[in-house]
């Protein structure tokens, strides 16, 4: 793999066009912090690289790649670690770890400016992050699908013209046939074959609204190959195939992506778009859903930063850099306590705070004093109050 591509030639190259004018902008306007994602196969070898090639990951080049215009012989360089003025560095952030009901392993690029801060900074944000994650309350699809019945949102499900047929053919009956014959259901009826599909479609008469003829069929094999105590605590992805296993029992759902069509069991249909928005940690209620249809909010939700875990990446950049005087002044109110307190008084409000009602976690509390000690600049006692502040009270 070439560290220059050439723009305009492939479509490779056409896929690299936002990166090259995210890394354009930064290197034009020099933002004090940015902070990018991406997904988690970035840092897997290419399969058409060879051990002799620079870069062996597509990692390689966000970091250190180059690109050249059509018809120019020069090379422009756009890898983050290329851009003068910043420190950077990666980390690898998972969404259910911030309090989201899905998997989602994602890559998240953190620059910061060198008028803000340094490497030594980067390594706070880390310590943060992992302290944020090891911090929050874990959650579940279902508490995603019990958020959105409790919100005021305008999604109503639409028609959607979709192939209901029970014919499936090529490589997809084929596995479906194979599907069946591991479960030894070669001669079963149509009526023991379906039975799961049969009986969502006599409970519901809009059933089975946004699904077509492979995925109907494709739950109903799901439905065979569970254990009969895990069916009611799996969600699947009807989009991926059935080689892919693309179901959990944990109470999360799989990874959203740009297609996806999740599949509750427990509640017998597919998440509607705004169930798939809170997963990503969105308020509903702001959000318009009236006259969109569902593909274009699985493209949405499949592309969008988990909230929760991007909110996580901006208090630690907040606490940690120079922006922290900022942020401080954007502050509407302050804690009783005040701002200027000695490390002493660190300790003391740790120790004051554990017999308090605060929400605030108590792996927060317990760890922050540490980490205020090392150079963040704000106290146990001014976290837990940034913890707990209700909306309106920092702007």
């Amino acid at each position: 793999m070439s560290h220059c591509l050439g723009l305009g030639e492939t479509a490779e190259a056409r896929k690299a066009k936002p990166f090259l004018e995210t890394s354009r902008f930064i290197r034009k306007y020099a933002p004090k912090v940015a902070i990018l994602e991406n997904v988690f196969g970035l840092a897997k070898r290419s399969s058409k690289t060879s051990s002799t090639d620079e870069f062996q990951a597509p990692i390689d080049f966000v970091l250190r790649g180059s690109v050249r215009e059509a018809g120019t012989d020069h090379d422009e360089p756009i890898g983050l670690q290329l851009i003068p003025g910043y420190a950077m560095d990666m980390f690898r952030l998972k969404s259910k770890d911030f309090g989201a009901g899905q998997t989602r392993s994602r890559i998240y690029f953190i620059m910061v400016h060198h008028s803000v801060g340094d490497q030594n900074t980067l390594d706070h944000i880390g310590a943060l992050l992992q302290t944020f994650a090891a911090s929050m309350p874990a959650t579940s699809v279902w508490d995603a699908v019990d958020y959105v019945k409790c919100c005021k949102h305008d999604w109503t499900p639409e028609e959607e013209d979709l192939d209901q047929s029970d014919v499936v053919g090529g490589k997809t009956r084929e596995s479906f046939d194979k599907a069946k014959a591991d479960l030894g259901m070669d001669t079963s009826s149509y009526e023991e074959y379906r039975a799961f599909t049969l009986l969502c479609k006599q409970r519901d008469s809009t059933w089975p609204r946004g699904l077509n003829g492979r995925e109907i069929e494709q739950l109903d094999i799901i439905y065979h190959l569970l254990p009969i105590a895990e069916r009611s605590r799996v969600v699947t992805d009807v989009v991926k195939s059935l080689g892919r296993r693309a179901w959990r029992s944990d109470g999360l759902s799989p990874t959203l992506t740009t297609n996806s069509k999740i599949f509750d069991f427990r509640n017998e249909k597919l998440l509607n778009p705004a169930e798939m928005m809170a997963l990503q940690g969105f308020d509903v209620s702001q959000i318009h859903f009236s006259g969109y249809k569902r593909s274009f909010f699985s493209l949405l939700s499949g592309n969008a930063m988990t909230m929760p875990v991007i909110g996580g990446c901006l208090l630690a950049v907040l606490l940690t850099t120079a922006l922290r005087s900022e942020f401080r002044s954007c502050v509407t109110e302050e804690p009783q306590s005040g701002l200027a307190q000695s490390d002493d008084d660190d300790q003391d409000d740790a120790t004051d705070a554990s017999g308090s009602s605060s929400n605030f976690p108590q792996h927060l509390r317990d760890e922050w004093p540490t980490l205020a000690h090392s150079g963040s600049g704000y106290s146990s006692s001014e976290l837990e109050w940034l913890y707990n502040a209700p909306p309106g009270r920092v702007l």
